[in-house]
């Protein structure tokens, strides 16, 4: 799985089948955390608004279960891992 740091930046928050990720404009960085079913966070302030709740976030802070991240270029992470979920 991998998100592109470009995308992110531009949306604020990525969402695939499994993860989200989201955009940290302070550090130019994005978190990565596992999805859980029903999970709807939108991207406003940069700050992850839960959907449901109202309740805001920041990148770092979402309280779902963090995924370790890397910084890698996709050709050679695809090359890889060619099973990749991708956003």
């Amino acid at each position: 799985m991998f998100f592109d740091l470009k995308e992110l930046s531009e949306q604020g928050i990525r969402k695939t089948q499994s993860f989200i990720s989201v955009y940290d404009r302070s550090l130019n960085t994005g978190y990565i955390y596992l999805a859980e079913d029903g999970e709807a966070f939108e991207y406003a302030d940069g700050k992850a608004m839960d959907s449901r709740t109202g309740e805001q976030f920041a990148p770092g802070e979402l309280p779902l279960e963090p995924v370790v991240a890397v910084e890698a270029f996709s050709f050679a992470w695809n090359a890889f891992y060619p099973e990749s979920e991708h956003p």
